[in-house]
């Protein structure tokens, strides 16, 4: 599903318009990064939660040339689904 596609779903759903849908997701998706860059954890009830973890650094390889880099440690994004959203997955596929 297209970004478009979400925000046709969403906007027909609420009951809004696909702008209000737009700005609607907008500002989630800033929340949740402005949240994630302080440190906090956001928990979503029933689909899962999301939080910053530290990768550290570690040896990688150049694809070209094989020599050994350096790869520099680094945050990254984290979400660790609800049981009730798996359960949701399992239910759609079968």
């Amino acid at each position: 599903m297209k970004q478009r596609e979400l925000l046709q779903q969403l906007a027909v759903q609420a009951g809004i318009t696909k702008a209000e849908a737009e700005l609607v997701l907008e500002a989630l998706i800033e929340q949740l990064t402005m949240a994630l860059a302080r440190g906090d954890r956001v928990n979503l009830l029933g689909f899962g939660s999301f939080e910053r973890s530290w990768r550290k650094s570690r040896q990688g390889r150049n694809p070209a040339t094989g020599a050994p880099i350096e790869i520099a440690g680094h945050y990254q994004a984290r979400f660790k689904p609800a049981q009730k959203f798996k359960d949701s997955l399992t239910q759609r596929s079968e």
